[in-house]
């Protein structure tokens, strides 16, 4: 699998477990997607896929920022497989912001690798 992720998350464990999971993945990581989410738009092409984190701000862990991203880089990216990932329940509220896949972050490290490869090939990616 020699494929481009954009991962965005607020926190650099989660990216660690992500990256020692997708292994021969090269995964580009964003902290804060806020100030550069125009920057990002116009490079979006260069991915295969997205993560996107749900909650995206660890003091305020209910905002669920992620949701929002998701629906703002789908008007621009329909082609591109978004995954969404939390530790908590949010399979209805991804569903609705137009994800194409959940998961949850543990399911993400056992074997999102295989899971992400399913998502690329029904794709066409």
């Amino acid at each position: 699998m020699n494929k481009r992720i954009l991962y965005i998350e607020d926190m650099r464990n989660c990216y660690d477990s992500t990256k020692d999971t997708f292994d021969g993945v090269r995964i580009c990581w964003i902290k804060k997607i806020t100030p550069k989410f125009d920057r990002i738009i116009g490079h979006l092409k260069k991915y295969d896929s997205i993560l996107v984190d749900v909650n995206l701000n660890e003091s305020k862990p209910d905002t669920k920022e992620g949701l929002e991203i998701i629906k703002k880089l789908k008007k621009f990216s329909e082609y591109i497989p978004i995954v969404c990932v939390s530790s908590w329940d949010y399979r209805e509220e991804s569903k609705q912001a137009g994800a194409d896949l959940f998961m949850f972050k543990l399911q993400l490290w056992v074997k999102g690798k295989s899971e992400l490869e399913k998502l690329l090939d029904k794709d066409g990616g």
